[in-house]
């Protein structure tokens, strides 16, 4: 990530500022036309860079631009010393990012950013900052996976499925999803030939399966969530696999809960690295 000088960014000109602080405005929710990525940053006092400091980043979404434009932000002391950042250009949007120097401060912090259009037109953007305790983030982070239990029709191929979704405790940040094998309660691999499929690991995302379970019954596993800092977090889940015969008293009900909605399922997903970035999926194909 880059370190250079704090900067503020026109859409013909760069001008640069030596300093710990960019422009501060007032906290302020996001315009409709914008958006950043993540949602929240977060930075873990006991995960510093390769230099001992600590940083944060996040990507900006601009709306086009078409005429002179203005582009500000904040940088929030988050640390004891210099605080140095880099903007995008008004232009194209891109990575803000900042480094601070020193000893993380804990604390919930808000990035104000701001895009002025010459011409009167004004974007905003708020963006949510939190250094975790001393002692890190990990333990401040957990999930659950809702429904419980997941519902699979097949006879033998899958036909629908509920899904199951990942409930983050609060708006923290997966790089990575790990979905271990399913089993009964003897401890045996549910038999079919199978493959779990996953959307990028974010709170409110789904997964479930494709292909065929031979044999309807009751299945348990777990996901293991990986945070942006390496910490696991584990959640189980219990999958119902179902034929008419097996679950009439699903049947019965006059809404199944089925849910149809289409993951993203193309492809071979063992260690499947997403276009999207670092995010990655890793699952193992289960024969029996």
């Amino acid at each position: 990530k880059r370190t250079t000088a704090l900067v503020l960014a026109f859409s013909t000109l760069l001008a640069s500022f030596a300093g710990t602080a960019m422009l501060a405005i007032p906290a302020q929710a996001d315009s409709p036309e914008v958006s950043h990525t993540p949602q929240h940053v977060w930075v873990d006092p006991t995960v510093p860079n390769v230099d001992g400091n600590y940083e944060w980043s996040f990507r900006i979404n601009m709306p086009e631009v078409t005429e002179p434009a203005v582009f500000s932000a904040s940088a929030p002391q988050f640390t004891t010393g210099a605080v140095i950042c880099q903007a995008p250009q008004a232009i194209d949007g891109g990575i803000l990012s900042c480094v601070g120097t020193g000893d993380a401060i804990p604390g919930d912090y808000t990035v104000d950013v701001e895009l002025r259009v010459l011409a009167g037109t004004l974007y905003t953007w708020e963006v949510p900052l939190t250094v975790c305790p001393l002692t890190g983030c990990s333990d401040l982070f957990s999930l659950t996976i809702s429904p419980d239990p997941m519902v699979i029709w097949a006879n033998p191929t899958i036909t629908e499925q509920t899904y199951g979704q990942y409930d983050f405790n609060i708006d923290w940040n997966a790089d990575e999803v790990k979905l271990d094998e399913l089993r009964d309660a003897q401890g045996n691999i549910a038999p079919g030939i199978y493959d779990p499929v996953s959307e990028i690991p974010r709170n409110g995302s789904q997964f479930g399966y494709r292909g065929s379970f031979t044999q309807p019954g009751y299945y348990f596993g777990t996901v293991t969530m990986i945070d942006e800092f390496g910490g696991e977090h584990d959640a189980p889940y219990t999958v119902r696999v179902c034929t008419p015969e097996t679950c009439a008293d699903l049947l019965a009900l006059p809404d199944t809960g089925v849910n149809t909605l289409a993951l993203l399922a193309a492809g071979t997903f063992a260690g499947l690295t997403l276009a999207a970035g670092s995010f990655m999926l890793i699952v193992r194909r289960r024969r029996s």
